[in-house]
């Protein structure tokens, strides 16, 4: 129509779509694309948001964040959206001193982030390793909530770590529900082990840190992870990868068809444990940052090139 108009015109920009980069004008009507093209060809505007010399993407989502500490749902959108992300899937958590039920949490957490977001949000739940939550679990499914997270390490930490027997009654739970279960595969056993040894030497430097969860600990949690969720038939996604033993392990189940995705995160694609060295503790983090002469980072980027590996996310967590 010869008096159409958009909101919105970007241009001058290099457009970045899933399979090729352009330069190219966007028109945009409320909050919704309507029409890529040569400027010439699409509509007058309103307002017209000049890109020259930059990047235009779409905008990003981060499955992997954690607003529940120093950071809240207003603070950490707020932030994120300053970064160009515009959905943000964060976990949700229970009251662990109360007797909060996965449901009242789940409307909690809805609550907190609909009086203050600024971006868009979905949320997963972690289930802490407390039984009688699970009770609960068919009743959140049916809320629409899909995705739960359980720790097979943290072994010091109250209520953290799962056994093998927990995960598969809840991995049972979710399958039947529709749902996807997450899991942070680091052998809790075999790093507590490690741990206490290291201690009792006196390595206690953060630099030693990483010696207590070597790449094999990983790899051995994602066969068992795998294991369960091809026994208990439930869709199982591996949180933040970091080594290529574990990629490959990952690799040979999703041949074989299984309902297997993994992610992992910008820290594991880009430093090395010689950040210990630099800035200490601050770079201690689980699992941790692998040898910068190790094939880990080479092997996770390859991952993402082929496809094994789905996503990457930040697991923001100040």
């Amino acid at each position: 129509m010869p008096d159409a108009r958009v909101d919105t015109i970007i241009r001058g920009g290099q457009v970045v779509t899933s399979s090729q980069v352009y330069e190219c004008a966007i028109a945009i009507v409320g909050e919704k694309i309507v029409a890529l093209g040569p400027e010439q060809y699409l509509p007058p505007a309103d307002r017209y948001i000049d890109a020259e010399g930059k990047f235009v993407l779409p905008g990003l989502i981060d499955c992997h964040v954690h607003l529940d500490g120093h950071d809240n749902y207003a603070v950490g959108a707020r932030a994120a959206a300053m970064a160009g992300l515009t959905t943000l899937i964060p976990f949700g958590t229970y009251n662990l001193e109360g007797d909060e039920t996965l449901p009242d949490a789940i409307n909690r957490t809805r609550e907190e982030i609909e009086s203050s977001a600024v971006v868009d949000f979905g949320f997963h739940f972690i289930l802490q390793n407390r039984p009688s939550i699970l009770k609960s679990l068919p009743q959140a499914l049916e809320m629409g909530v899909k995705s739960f997270k359980l720790f097979m390490t943290y072994k010091k930490r109250p209520n953290r770590m799962c056994d093998d027997d927990y995960i598969c009654q809840a991995m049972e739970m979710v399958a039947s529900g529709g749902g996807v279960l997450q899991l942070h595969c680091e052998s809790g056993n075999i790093i507590e082990y490690l741990e206490n040894k290291l201690i009792g030497e006196g390595h206690t430097h953060p630099t030693d840190f990483p010696r207590a969860c070597p790449d094999w600990a990983e790899e051995e949690a994602i066969n068992r992870a795998i294991k369960m969720g091809e026994a208990t038939r439930c869709p199982t996604y591996v949180v933040h990868l970091s080594t290529q033993l574990g990629l490959e392990r990952i690799k040979q189940a999703q041949a074989h068809g299984q309902l297997v995705w993994t992610e992992t995160c910008p820290q594991y694609l880009l430093l090395s444990d010689a950040e210990m060295a630099k800035v200490g503790p601050l770079a201690k983090i689980g699992p941790p940052l692998r040898p910068e002469d190790g094939p880990d980072r080479e092997a996770l980027w390859r991952g993402l090139e082929q496809g094994y590996t789905s996503i990457v996310g930040s697991d923001h967590s100040p």
